[in-house]
C-alpha cells in the first residue's frame, strides 16, 4: 500500500470486530506510548467493566491495511463468543445468538 495525502486525516482506527460481546478493554497493539491517552479514553467506562489495557499486536486481515500505512490501530477486547469460531462470520452467525446486556454495553 502507499501513503496518500488522505491517509493523514486519520490519527487512529479503533476496531470493533471480535464479537457482540461486552467490551473490556483495548488491545494497544504494541504501541506502549499511547497508554496514557488510552486510560483516559475508557475511563468514562469503567462502571461498564472496560478498563483491561494490553500491549498486544493483535493479528488478521483487518488492521494490515493500516500496518502497511503506519496508521495506529486499537483492537477492542471482548468477551469470546461461546459457540466458537466454526460459525462466528458464518450463515449460523445470526442475531438471534446475540446477548442484549452485552450488545447494549457494547
Amino acid at each position: 500500500m502507499v501513503l496518500t495525502r488522505k491517509h493523514v486525516r486519520f490519527f487512529a482506527y479503533l476496531n470493533i470486530d471480535n464479537d457482540y460481546r461486552k467490551i473490556r478493554g483495548l488491545y494497544l497493539r504494541g504501541d506502549d506510548l499511547v497508554w496514557p491517552i488510552c486510560q483516559q479514553l475508557l475511563s468514562p467506562f469503567r462502571d461498564l467493566e472496560a478498563t483491561i489495557l494490553r500491549i498486544l499486536k493483535t493479528w488478521g486481515t483487518d488492521p494490515l491495511a493500516r500496518d502497511a500505512v503506519g496508521m495506529a490501530d486499537f483492537q477492542f477486547i471482548q468477551d469470546r463468543i461461546k459457540y466458537g469460531s466454526r460459525t462466528h462470520l458464518a450463515n449460523m452467525d445470526s442475531y438471534d445468538r446475540t446477548q442484549a446486556a452485552d450488545l447494549t454495553q457494547a
